[in-house]
């Protein structure tokens, strides 16, 4: 129910009531309905108040979404068809250190990978098929691991 709409019903019964009642019983009644009232504007401004948090927290949760948003899309590579810069992206992912990129001809870029003692695991053509590349990329995250 509308408070408000609850508020002018109240002052309409006390109005009536004023004519119905004996003088005494009318202050009583008046004096129930101001208490009425005023809780009722109390619980209204309390209601107000939990609106406006609940609006902050959205905004909150927006400005957070976003930022973590913008974080991802900072720390991940641009997006690229590119065969060669979706392998750099997974070995990346995978955690494997890049330690060189042969791009002297974009269709045989060559990424040389090294596990943390620097010793030479493999090198992957950006080229060769993609489960080959799957088979190597296994290897190479099982020697990282």
């Amino acid at each position: 129910m509308d408070p408000q709409f609850l508020k002018d019903q109240i002052n309409l019964l006390k109005d009536v009531s004023s004519n119905l009642l004996s003088d005494q019983d009318t202050l009583n009644l008046r004096d129930s309905m101001d208490i009425l009232i005023s809780t009722t504007d109390a619980k209204m401004q309390k209601a107000s108040e939990i609106n406006a948090r609940i609006k902050a927290l959205k905004v909150d949760i927006e400005s957070l979404t976003s930022a973590k948003d913008q974080l991802e899309k900072e720390d991940t590579l641009p997006e690229f068809t590119d065969p060669s810069i979706l392998k750099l992206q997974l070995f990346k992912s995978l955690g494997a250190e890049i330690v060189s990129i042969d791009d002297s001809n974009l269709k045989n870029k060559n990424l040389v990978i090294n596990s943390t003692n620097a010793q030479k695991i493999s090198t992957v053509s950006a080229n060769e098929d993609e489960e080959n590349a799957f088979e190597k990329t296994s290897k190479i995250w099982n020697l990282l691991s």
